[in-house]
């Protein structure tokens, strides 16, 4: 006969996992061996053992050499990092996730404190179009969250990611430290330490033909480009806004064609990017070369 603590925790797994598992677990991370383990050890096909969570920069540098994976964690081990001094708007946990066919997205995640080395108290969530977007967006209608020594203060439970990552092929996610406040109230130290377990990005399957078509029926083409972007879509097209690697945006306009013309010649050689909005609340998103 088990013993009443392993029922207690066999239902706090079942219970979880019940949750989560109402859609389709596209990719997670649960760290349970404790040796290094970033890669995604849960997912589909296209997620699995493919993706990696990571401490970075704002400036997309990884702020520490390495992550350790040998405190405990909600259920087994967890990833911790240290260095997280000066951290305000600065440095975050990071991770990725493709979203080929599924939509209505939700994230999963518990993030923790350690209370001999207090980590960063405050974080907010942001999101972006695959891996090269210079754009971060903060999810809307979601403040940020409280974390303490404990699995549950930080626990994310099921926060709806926007509808622009529906169907994508590469979307990131990331939790930015946005104060320089400790969990005990104090200043963050390079020693702080912060944890992070049990991450889960959830979908459902895209059964419409032309839900899963949509990533067809739009050509951003040549690229590389010299003189001429030209967008075509079976989709109808609202509008464009063209983007540098800092963010800025260099050229936006309305469409009402199901072909649109984007003049490149007077650009600056180098790498950009583009967001296409199209009808229905989608966006398309990629990555141009103008040379």
């Amino acid at each position: 006969m088990l013993k009443h603590s392993n029922l207690m925790f066999l239902s706090i797994c079942l219970m979880f996992f019940t949750s989560v598992r109402a859609q389709d677990t596209l990719v997670g991370w649960t760290f349970p061996e404790g040796t290094h383990n970033a890669i995604a050890n849960i997912g589909n096909v296209l997620n699995k053992g493919g993706m990696f969570i990571e401490a970075d920069s704002i400036n997309e540098i990884p702020f520490v050499k390495s992550i350790s994976f040998a405190l405990n964690g909600y259920l087994t081990k967890s990833a911790s990092t240290v260095l997280w001094d000066h951290a305000k708007d600065l440095k975050c946990w990071k991770f990725s996730c493709d979203a080929t066919g599924y939509k209505s997205l939700k994230i999963y995640a518990r993030v923790s404190s350690d209370s001999n080395q207090p980590g960063p108290r405050d974080f907010k969530m942001q999101y972006r179009m695959g891996c090269c977007s210079p754009i971060w967006h903060d999810i809307p209608d979601v403040d940020p969250f409280i974390v303490s020594t404990d699995w549950t203060t930080g626990f994310l439970n099921g926060i709806v990611i926007p509808s622009d990552a529906d169907n994508m092929a590469g979307f990131q996610m990331r939790f930015v430290c946005n104060s320089d406040t400790a969990t005990d109230g104090t200043i963050l130290k390079t020693s702080s330490r912060s944890l992070i377990d049990e991450v889960y990005v959830t979908g459902s399957k895209i059964s419409s033909i032309n839900e899963s078509k949509l990533s067809f029926e739009i050509e951003i083409y040549p690229n590389p480009a010299t003189d001429i972007i030209q967008l075509k879509s079976q989709k109808t097209m609202l509008g464009y806004k063209l983007f540098d690697l800092s963010g800025k945006i260099i050229k936006s306009g309305l469409i009402n064609s199901p072909v649109y013309r984007i003049s490149c010649s007077d650009l600056t050689p180098g790498c950009y990017f583009i967001d296409v909005s199209l009808q229905g609340n989608y966006h398309f998103n990629q990555n141009i070369i103008v040379q």
